[in-house]
């Protein structure tokens, strides 16, 4: 395969789109612009969460919980620009965008809460990292809480990954929120 029939194959139409032929290299150039740009999302929010909020006094929870939403924002603008700058129309994705957005909708709803629930605890500030909790049948510290799950190290050494919707929906005992200081009943068994 020479030089010229290599170039065909990438530049050869695949199939219409709207007013946007999509060939090949078409396609391949609509990744890496995407790529490109959640990196780049992914690059703004660690240096939101961990430079530039910080100047602002802000507790860790609530850096996380803008540091993300920044970067979510700014990666939805990315994918609209590169979508609008390499020709395609929205009108012509919006009848596709409409089906699958029903079907997607009723599958990600759980992850929709677990989201909401996440950027709830990392807002509110009322469990932060490294607390000692008691959630369920489970007592642990918590080891970091993200958009869509917590995870809470046990006494035992386990690392129990909770989603978020179970935690703001459910009773959460706090025994570090205002103070370290407490107790803690030990029972002993005495076999005789």
């Amino acid at each position: 395969m020479n030089l010229d029939q290599l170039q065909r194959l990438f530049t050869a139409p695949l199939f219409p789109l709207g007013r946007q032929n999509l060939s090949l290299l078409w396609i391949l150039e609509v990744l890496l612009l995407l790529l490109a740009v959640s990196l780049a999302a992914r690059w703004l929010k660690r240096l939101l969460n961990g430079r530039v909020l910080q100047w602002f006094a802000l507790q860790q929870g609530r850096r996380e919980a803008i540091a993300t939403l920044v970067s979510l924002g700014i990666a939805a603008l990315g994918y609209v620009v590169v979508i609008q700058g390499m020709g395609l129309d929205f009108g012509a994705l919006a009848v596709l965008f409409g089906a699958l957005g029903v079907g997607v909708g009723f599958g990600l709803q759980d992850l929709t809460r677990n989201l909401s629930s996440g950027l709830t605890l990392l807002m509110e500030g009322k469990l932060k990292v490294g607390d000692l909790i008691e959630f369920g049948s489970t007592t642990g510290t918590i080891r970091e809480i993200s958009i869509r799950s917590t995870v809470i190290r046990t006494f035992q050494g386990a690392e129990i990954v909770v989603p978020n919707s179970a935690i703001t929906n459910g009773p959460v005992k706090n025994l570090s929120y205002l103070s370290c200081d407490g107790r803690v009943d030990v029972l002993s068994l005495i076999h005789i």
